[in-house]
């Protein structure tokens, strides 16, 4: 379908015409979001978790899914792989991975969409791994349970030890005897890369993976992750804070606040010239590119409470110094600053 958004980079309004941005994105896309919508069912009432969210993830490509803490970022992945619970309640006009459905799936399909189409690196690696088991094991047991064709346990092991030494992994045989305990937090991580990509999918969602990392070992594991993606030519969608990282490594960037997608553009226009005012007060707060700590500006306000029956049509708009009446009441328009750069506001900055 063709669709017509607003062009507002030098002055007057005009409309742009993006059936070919459409086209390409349904050609192109591995992962395809369409007004995703996802509210949990709570003691404390309705919590309205995601608002019509869209994004796209082509093949080879890196997407950053960037905001603060409850953002709706995480619950965004989980949506993906539909690791959701029983309280939830999900609609989206369109959500697919290659094409395929991802919520019309029935679970014994879902049981081998996670892992073999689309896998999972969670933030907290020694609590995604089994205490009580040696790395090893876990690894085979991922590979025998979702491989694309039927695989003796000696097959898979040899093929976890191929994508180890593949991800220099030193000592691969001894890692795989080793207990999780036995691991620093950052071999840990490395493990949980491996676990994502033996079974070669084709969309890998990273979830913080490097947050409870040092300095030192969060570049080296990013760079050790994003060039795996790159090398098989894997869709990434890397969710974190940290707008350094996602400006270093990501092709494009999802800024996302309370649940909304706000801004959409390469990773260094978003960045460098962003337009939505919440962009601009996350950059604003970040200490990479500042001579001094007085440059740091703080972040106004809060998230809003997604309990809240009454949330503001656009909902950011309450902590917002450009809001106006039509903020709280009208959608805003999806309108372009710059080819491929997208802002959901009635107010946006323009350079």
């Amino acid at each position: 379908m063709a669709c017509a958004t607003s062009s507002i980079r030098g002055g007057a309004a005009k409309v742009v015409d993006c059936m070919s941005e459409d086209r390409d994105r349904i050609d192109k896309s591995v992962l395809d979001i369409q007004k995703l919508s996802l509210s949990f069912i709570t003691r404390a009432g309705r919590v309205h978790a995601l608002d019509k969210v869209s994004l796209q993830v082509k093949r080879g490509e890196c997407v950053a899914l960037i905001g603060e803490s409850g953002s709706g970022k995480s619950i965004t992945g989980m949506a993906v792989m539909r690791l959701l619970g029983t309280n939830a309640e999900i609609s989206a006009e369109h959500m697919s991975l290659a094409g395929q459905d991802i919520l019309g799936m029935p679970p014994s399909v879902l049981r081998h969409y996670r892992g073999r189409r689309v896998a999972m690196i969670f933030q907290n690696a020694k609590a995604a791994l089994n205490p009580i088991r040696r790395v090893g094991d876990t690894l085979v047991d991922i590979l025998v349970t979702h491989a694309p064709h039927r695989t003796t346990r000696a097959q898979a092991r040899k093929k976890v030890l191929e994508v180890m030494v593949q991800l220099g992994i030193a000592h691969a045989e001894e890692r795989m005897a080793a207990y999780p305990a036995e691991l620093s937090g950052g071999m840990c991580q490395r493990i949980m890369i491996v676990a994502a990509l033996v079974c070669e999918p084709e969309l890998i969602i990273a979830d913080e993976p490097t947050s409870a990392l040092d300095v030192t070992t969060q570049v080296k594991v990013m760079n050790l992750l994003i060039e795996a993606c790159r090398q098989r030519h894997l869709a990434c969608l890397f969710i974190t804070h940290d707008l350094a990282l996602a400006a270093e490594h990501c092709d494009r960037a999802v800024v996302m606040h309370a649940g909304q997608v706000l801004e959409v553009g390469s990773s260094e226009e978003v960045l460098s010239n962003p337009a939505h005012p919440y962009t601009r007060m996350l950059v604003a707060a970040m200490p990479s590119g500042k001579s001094s700590h007085h440059e740091l500006q703080p972040m106004r306000g809060g998230l809003p409470d997604l309990r809240r029956n009454d949330l503001p049509a656009c909902r950011f708009a309450e902590r917002c110094s450009r809001a106006e009446d039509i903020c709280l009441r009208v959608d805003a328009p999806r309108q372009t600053v710059a080819p491929f750069h997208h802002v959901s506001c009635h107010h946006p900055h323009v350079s």
